[in-house]
């Protein structure tokens, strides 16, 4: 476990102030990833050191998730699955999803402690999920928002599946002179 999961217990017996150890034992919780609102702390009152030091440990704080970077590899992701399912008492281990896979049967909590964050019924992998959701907050900045080859690349979906994904992100559909936004 130890080297498969490394950063998560690198990041265990650092030595660090309360409110990081916190962070760093919510993530352990949920082996090393999580939507940042289920994380119980306000990353915006963090000190510059203290982001420093989360950096450092390899922890990424995304607008929608916060996670260990190291801990996204196949090897990481696999024992994670075996893992959460060990867990969650689940009938089998959850294969890992090719990019952006319908979640299927597969509960979100399990999705969640592998690594994954479930939008529009496909599983996304948290650091695919913030590079998704900056390409869209980005476009939205010069108003309604056109899918994109780049976006539908990230996802891996046709455009009514982007729609439920970017759906579930909070945006709404329009229709424009453009076509649907």
């Amino acid at each position: 476990l130890e080297r498969r999961l490394g950063p998560l217990f690198t990041a265990k017996s650092a030595e660090i102030s309360g409110a990081l150890r916190g962070v760093v034992y919510q993530l352990a919780e949920v082996l090393g990833s999580a939507p940042r609102e289920d994380i119980k702390i306000n990353f915006d009152r963090l000190s510059v050191a203290d982001r420093k030091v989360l950096a450092k440990l390899g922890v990424r704080t995304g607008l929608h998730s916060v996670y260990f970077k190291g801990l996204l590899n196949a090897s990481a992701i696999r024992t994670r699955a075996i893992l959460a399912a060990i867990y969650h008492n689940a009938p089998s281990v959850p294969r890992r999803p090719k990019p952006a896979r319908l979640a299927g049967e597969t509960p979100i909590a399990i999705w969640e402690m592998m690594g994954f964050r479930v939008l529009g019924g496909r599983a996304l992998r948290v650091d695919v999920l913030e590079k998704f959701a900056a390409i869209v907050r980005k476009s939205a900045r010069a108003g309604p928002v056109a899918i994109t080859l780049e976006m539908l690349s990230l996802v891996a979906c046709d455009a009514q599946g982007m729609i439920s994904v970017m759906g579930d992100l909070g945006y709404r559909v329009k229709e424009t002179p453009e076509g649907t936004r």
